[in-house]
């Protein structure tokens, strides 16, 4: 898939127990809280806090989980600077019209079954029959109503072009159906080196054919033809490498029990890929559908960091939390190592994103892409803010709180689009930005925390966690404003500022005698007789 279908896909698999690669992402979804992405062991911490075979599942499937976030961001950025060479912006306003719906669509396409099979009690195989026949029965409601409404809705999304564009991005939602909850038993089994292999093959196919396609002059169809393409591929995987698949079944005690966890979980993950496309909506409106491009470039360059490492938490996370969920100091501790560190990789790229966004865009994009830079030097500090509301909202999943996350999803939602309307009508896409930094870090994360700590996790851990990335991050962005400054080529200044900043903040930031001790324990527990 393309960097910007990339970007659609990562907001869906914050939602929900996503399935295959298509368009970019911009979504929550996965679940399965991570135990701490480096499991660093204190003194005065006890060895035993997390059962063994727990600890062991989760650091094998973060592991896998991290290379494939890894190696599908590294190629999704490169074939999306070779799209972004042979498609305009308003191709990419268009598309991103498209992605709107698809979103929305396939937040809710199997009514929140796929979490719930995730945080099922015991073996899963029976309502996962029942899980599959809703899923696959409302996706085919859902494309029916698209495929009826898409001359209107593309009407009233300023994009009166992207009716059939829309009716064959819909296809996604039924193949979507198919795939969500085989892809649920691979989370819950922790079979990320599968998922890796999967997404991987679902990148390759969907990037060769919006590649080829774009070449020869297919404009934004190329992305959706590629998604199609890839969204089948990846279906064919699933079913061969899931540990258990689904057969068509309905039973009315699974269904009640699967709809009750289930829906609201379900509305949550609705009302927050609103919240990631409400600005979409407001932009192509407001601006037209060549800001449109330009904004969802830096949203998506925005987002790069944040999904390389919270995707791949968030596909351990909620089954790690859900299975602490007993032990509230051990899972509190968990959750500030896991909070300190996505802060710190959130620091460090809001920090080079931001003060360095238009040499990003011009030695990345070309010239042409300019204008994207005014929106992502402050959208990539709300990439740091949506990174940390992410993992505080997989903790709320598995501790079961989908009354709260509702009520917060909605409250965020509610203030974002004013937000957003005044953002734009004073600074066009740049306004938009501002809109996101103000709300989502002054208002919602405080927000998820305070309703964290009534829940009884304690923030100490949490404060703790964050005075190294804290210190090292001012330390960077000290470096960067210095670099920035040389009389440099626009390229090597790029590359001199961002390498500087990077060593800077992980000499403060990385307790490498810590790490060194953690690595020699693990060592001589391999070495040791069982």
């Amino acid at each position: 898939m393309t960097e910007l279908a990339a970007a659609s896909d990562d907001a869906r698999a914050a939602t929900k127990g996503s399935s295959a690669p298509d368009p970019e992402p911009r979504l929550p979804i996965e679940s399965a809280p991570m135990l701490s992405p480096v499991p660093v062991l204190h003194d005065d911490e006890q060895p035993d806090e997390v059962p063994a075979e727990l600890r062991a599942q989760v650091q094998r499937g973060l592991g896998w989980s991290l290379v494939n976030s890894l190696v599908s961001r590294l190629f999704s950025v490169t074939i999306g600077l070779v799209m972004a060479r042979l498609l305009v912006p308003q191709d990419y306003g268009v598309f991103a019209v498209g992605l709107v719906v698809l979103g929305v669509l396939q937040s809710a396409n199997e009514l929140g079954t796929s979490v719930a099979i995730v945080r099922w009690q015991g073996d899963a195989r029976r309502p996962a029959d029942t899980a599959l026949t809703i899923a696959v029965g409302f996706s085919l409601i859902l494309y029916a109503l698209i495929f009826a409404l898409a001359p209107y809705v593309s009407e009233a999304l300023g994009a009166p072009e992207a009716t059939a564009l829309l009716r064959w991005l819909a296809v996604c939602v039924v193949i979507d159906g198919f795939t969500t909850i085989p892809v649920a038993m691979l989370g819950r089994a922790f079979l990320q080196k599968r998922r890796a292999l999967i997404d991987f093959v679902g990148l390759i196919v969907s990037s060769a054919v919006s590649i080829a396609l774009a070449a020869s002059g297919h404009g934004p169809m190329s992305l959706v033809w590629g998604s199609v393409i890839s969204s089948l591929a990846v279906a064919v995987l699933v079913y061969a490498l899931t540990p258990y698949r689904p057969r068509p079944a309905f039973r009315r005690d699974d269904a009640r029990e699967l709809l009750r966890v289930g829906l609201p979980l379900g509305g949550t993950s609705l009302v927050f890929l609103c919240i990631l496309n409400v600005d979409y909506v407001i932009v192509g409106r407001q601006l037209g559908a060549d800001a449109l491009g330009f904004y969802l470039l830096a949203f998506n360059l925005s987002m790069w960091p944040s999904n390389l490492l919270s995707l791949a938490v968030r596909r351990v996370a909620i089954p790690g939390f859900a299975r602490l969920y007993d032990d509230p100091e051990a899972l509190s501790r968990s959750f500030g190592r896991a909070f300190g560190a996505l802060a710190g990789v959130g620091l460090l790229a809001a920090v080079v994103l931001g003060l360095l966004s238009a040499s990003i865009i011009s030695v990345l994009y070309g010239e042409r892409w300019a204008p994207s830079a005014d929106a992502l030097s402050f959208l990539a500090v709300f990439g740091l803010c949506r990174v940390l509301i992410d993992l505080s909202y997989d903790l709320m999943v598995a501790m079961g709180r989908s009354a709260r996350l509702l009520a917060l999803q909605l409250t965020w939602f509610f203030l974002l689009i004013p937000a957003i309307v005044i953002g734009v009508h004073l600074d066009g896409i740049a306004g938009a930005g501002i809109a996101h930094v103000v709300v989502a870090g002054g208002a919602v994360l405080p927000a998820f925390l305070i309703a964290l700590r009534h829940a009884g996790i304690s923030l100490r851990p949490l404060l703790s966690a964050l005075r190294r990335p804290l210190g090292a991050t001012a330390v960077a962005t000290a470096v960067v404003l210095v670099a920035r400054g040389m009389t440099l080529p626009q390229f090597a200044r790029l590359v001199l500022a961002g390498g500087l900043a990077f060593v800077a903040f992980a000499a403060i930031a990385v307790p490498f005698r810590e790490l060194g001790r953690w690595w020699s324990q693990r060592r001589a527990r391999a070495v040791s007789p069982t």
